[in-house]
């Protein structure tokens, strides 16, 4: 489906913007391009769901969706732990 809508956000892998819950997405395949990635923010409303514009997707890396250097990961055994703690960080801040 993402690569038949030329990998726009809105048709990549859901992960869902909530109130009291961060969802947050690891992948090698995110971009920090607004026209190019494997995942799509949508944020609750009170009807359902709605899509994140792609520029509005851009800003939730480091918070919802986190680019997994492969690599790097593999180095260092507390990687994930410690994005985690980064993304957060920035959840509790974006809530205040």
């Amino acid at each position: 489906f993402w690569d038949l809508h030329e990998c726009q956000p809105w048709s990549g892998k859901p992960v869902w913007r909530l109130p009291t819950i961060q969802h947050v997405m690891f992948d090698d395949n995110i971009h920090h391009l607004a026209h190019d990635s494997i995942a799509c923010v949508r944020a609750r409303t009170d009807d359902g769901f709605r899509t994140l514009s792609n520029t509005q997707i851009l800003q939730q890396h480091g918070l919802h969706l986190i680019r997994v250097p492969t690599v790097d990961a593999i180095l260092n055994s507390q990687w994930f732990v410690q994005q985690l703690a980064m993304a957060e960080s920035r959840y509790v801040q974006n809530r205040l």
